[in-house]
């Protein structure tokens, strides 16, 4: 995985699979997410924190839907997106 680090310049960071296990036995309940449930992934894949909208989302079995990325993705326009009521058939 890459991250920005604090200094903001790109490095590198080994993630072990046990510790992905593990972040996913640990946050699955805290979400309680469910194979039915669909999730907004709105942060950019290349930032690190983006694995905490995908991973546990299809560690459940649920949906990862990418968020707008034109003029809905902030205020009004992003609150129309994310209410179902506002799905198109």
């Amino acid at each position: 995985m890459y991250t920005s680090g604090s200094n903001g310049r790109p490095k590198g960071a080994e993630i072990a699979r046990s510790s992905i296990r593990n972040f996913l036995r640990v946050v699955g309940p805290v979400y309680d997410m469910r194979p039915g449930d669909r999730v907004c992934q709105d942060m950019t894949i290349s930032f690190d924190f983006s694995i905490e909208e995908i991973w546990p989302t299809w560690a459940a079995g649920a949906t990862v839907i990418a968020g707008p990325t034109d003029s809905a993705r902030l205020g009004a326009g992003l609150a129309d997106f994310l209410d179902p009521r506002e799905a198109q058939p």
